[in-house]
């Protein structure tokens, strides 16, 4: 380790786990933004109302606003790298799920599960860049 400083290490270290986490980040929220546009589409080839596409569409924004505090209490005390895998099996779940229901409760659900798992992702990957980055600058750069 000759002619390394702990500055050094800690940069070389930040990269590789900060990499890890954008990739994770950048695969989950390409693959699920992808899909938005035809959420409604294909909702409406079930032959549900412009109504009930309405709904499917804002169960996504309710589990948002459910779930994102939950994941931010578990994330401080700690979880965040479970709180990334869960959310990482279950976009992987609602992408099945979401292919297989047909109707409104269901896929309701399933956006509600969505939700859940998107703001999982956007927590948890905030947190894990949060104590990844140095103690001075650290504002900045969230």
């Amino acid at each position: 380790m000759r002619g390394h400083t702990s500055s050094t290490l800690f940069i070389d270290d930040f990269r590789r786990s900060s990499s890890l986490v954008f990739a994770t980040m950048f695969i989950l929220f390409l693959a699920k933004w992808i899909t938005v546009p035809f959420i409604s589409v294909y909702v409406r080839s079930l032959g549900l109302s412009i109504y009930e596409t309405g709904v499917v569409a804002a169960a996504l924004g309710a589990g948002l606003l459910v779930f994102e505090p939950m994941w931010g209490i578990l994330s401080d005390k700690g979880w965040k790298t479970k709180i990334l895998i869960y959310s990482c099996l279950a976009h992987l779940l609602t992408f099945y799920l979401f292919s297989q229901v047909r109707d409104l409760p269901s896929l309701s659900a399933v956006r509600l599960l969505e939700g859940s798992a998107v703001s999982a992702t956007g927590v948890s990957t905030r947190s894990l860049i949060e104590s990844l980055s140095q103690k001075k600058g650290r504002a900045f750069g969230l």
